[in-house]
C-alpha cells in the first residue's frame, strides 16, 4: 500500500495542475475568432456540398441542417437545389430540402412552391408543403 502513495500523489497534483492550466481558456461564442471558425466551417460545407460525391454532400447537408442557423452556405444553394430537383435518392433530395429550410431563402422557396406541382414522390411533396407551411 504504501508503494502507491506517490503513484495517487503524482496522479492528484498533475490533475490539479492540468486543471488549473486549462480554467479561464473557453472562449466566448460570440467572439471573434469563433466567428472566424463558423466563416471557415461554412466555406468547408459549400465546398463538400459541391464536391459531388453523395456521401460528403450527404454529410455537409447534415451539418447544414443542424448548424442552420451559425453557418452560411448560401454559395451553394444552386448546388442544394441541384440535389433536390435532379439527385435519384430519395432520402438525400430529402436531405437537401431540409437544408434549404433551415438555409431561408427567398429564392429557393419561390423553387420549391412552383415545383411541387411536378413532384412524382409523394414524400417529398408531403415535406415539401411542410417545409412552405412552416415558413
Amino acid at each position: 500500500m504504501k508503494r502507491y502513495i506517490p503513484v495517487f500523489a503524482t496522479l492528484a497534483l498533475f490533475a490539479g495542475l492540468t486543471l488549473s492550466a486549462t480554467a479561464g481558456t473557453e472562449t466566448d461564442p460570440d467572439s471573434a475568432d469563433s466567428a472566424r471558425n463558423w466563416d471557415k466551417f461554412s466555406a468547408a460545407l459549400v465546398t463538400n456540398i459541391q464536391a459531388g460525391h453523395p456521401g460528403v454532400q450527404a454529410s455537409a447537408l447534415r451539418h447544414v441542417v443542424y448548424y442552420g442557423d451559425k453557418v452560411d452556405v448560401s454559395d451553394a444553394v444552386f448546388d442544394i437545389v441541384r440535389i433536390y430537383r435532379d439527385n435519384d435518392d430519395e432520402n438525400l433530395r430529402m436531405l437537401a430540402l431540409a437544408a434549404l429550410h433551415k438555409m431561408d431563402n427567398t429564392w429557393a422557396n419561390d423553387f420549391i412552391a412552383r415545383s411541387i406541382p411536378f413532384e412524382k414522390s409523394d414524400r417529398v411533396k408531403r415535406q415539401s408543403l411542410a417545409v412552405l407551411s412552416a415558413q
